[in-house]
């Protein structure tokens, strides 16, 4: 015994499959929200922080723990090829700006450079977690 489906559940059927392709993805494909171990080399040794991230849409937006607190990123953006932020350090009475670039290893893994305020670029990755 054959059954007629009714108009809605047959549109259903037909336009349920377009609507999911159309889903918004992140670009470069992965979404960093979450939390982040970061290390670089300095020249004091590994240098470990965390790092709070939150993607929308294209930007970036969250928070990095140094030896002297939390300091918000800023200029955060999230691009094909990786992502961009910035975060403004504080040293006694001087601040500086470091620029951040990296690119998504993997769903798990950041990786990328910065510049010192001394000019020196330097090695930086982050991994998903705690």
């Amino acid at each position: 015994m054959l059954k007629r489906l009714s108009p809605a559940v047959a549109l259903a059927l037909v336009l349920g499959p377009a609507t999911a392709v159309t889903q918004d993805v992140p670009p470069g494909g992965v979404d960093v929200s979450g939390n982040w171990a970061m290390t670089w080399e300095g020249p004091q040794g590994t240098a470990r922080m965390q790092l709070e991230l939150a993607a929308t849409d294209s930007t970036l937006t969250g928070r990095i723990e140094t030896r002297r607190g939390w300091q918000d990123i800023t200029d955060g953006e999230i691009t094909s090829d990786g992502v961009t932020f910035a975060v403004q350090m504080r040293r006694g009475e001087r601040s500086f700006l470091m620029r951040f670039t990296g690119t998504i290893a993997d769903p798990n893994t950041l990786q990328g450079t910065f510049v010192t305020p001394r000019g020196d670029t330097r090695a930086w990755s982050a991994t998903r977690g705690p």
